[in-house]
């Protein structure tokens, strides 16, 4: 069990997302690429690129989770208030 966890939380490290491993790789694989550094600017906004990245799949998760745990909740009430009526 933890190794899958430790496997997925790799692997999502990996993808080019700035401020992830992967962010970095790909940013200085373009580097190397095209043989010029990024000026501090560009590099500042796409570290907020990158920020809003991980903030949006936060959010994303969070109102998933939150979706589910109010479908369980209205389950379990009209599983009460059928009980009751009985």
């Amino acid at each position: 069990m933890f190794a899958v966890i430790s496997i997925q939380i790799g692997i999502f490290n990996l993808l080019p997302i700035p401020l992830l491993d992967g962010g970095r790789i790909t940013f200085d694989a373009v580097q190397l690429v095209t043989r010029n550094a990024f000026g501090e600017r560009t590099v500042e906004a796409i570290s907020y690129v990158g920020i809003a990245i991980i903030g949006a799949l936060f959010l994303l998760g969070l109102g998933a989770d939150l979706i589910d745990f109010w479908r369980l909740m209205l389950y379990l009430m009209r599983a009460l208030f059928v009980m009751e009526a009985k």
